[in-house]
């Protein structure tokens, strides 16, 4: 009789750190199940924002050690994410749009762009 040596995991939360962890298991053969209290998907910030990082995007209101923080993220996603890379994630910039009216918002975005890009 041959016994089954197949590690069983369970993870809770289906959020990006929880699904990513599944992922991880099951590609090193783990068998793994998924808790997550919501309804599927959960309503949070991997459902709604599909794990976005656009660090720049609150440039102008956040200290600059969080767009490095987003950038660092950035790079831990794709060292993690290895060869499937390639299929789930995107690396395609953002597109910032506005109201004529709001114009300025955009004109004083961009005015912070090359000062915080000197920095790292």
């Amino acid at each position: 009789m041959q016994t089954n040596n197949k590690k069983t995991v369970a993870v809770i939360g289906a959020g990006i750190v929880g699904l990513n962890t599944a992922y991880k298991s099951a590609l090193e053969g783990m068998d793994v199940t998924i808790f997550e209290k919501q309804d599927f998907p959960p309503a949070n910030a991997s459902s709604i924002a599909g794990g976005m990082l656009a660090p720049f995007s609150e440039i102008e209101v956040m200290p600059l050690k969080f767009v490095q923080a987003g950038l660092k993220g950035i790079g831990f996603w794709r060292e993690n994410l290895g060869q499937a890379q390639d299929q789930c994630m995107q690396n395609t910039g953002s597109l910032f749009i506005a109201h004529k009216e709001d114009n300025h918002m955009l004109e004083r975005f961009a005015q912070h762009m090359p000062a915080a890009s000197d920095e790292w």
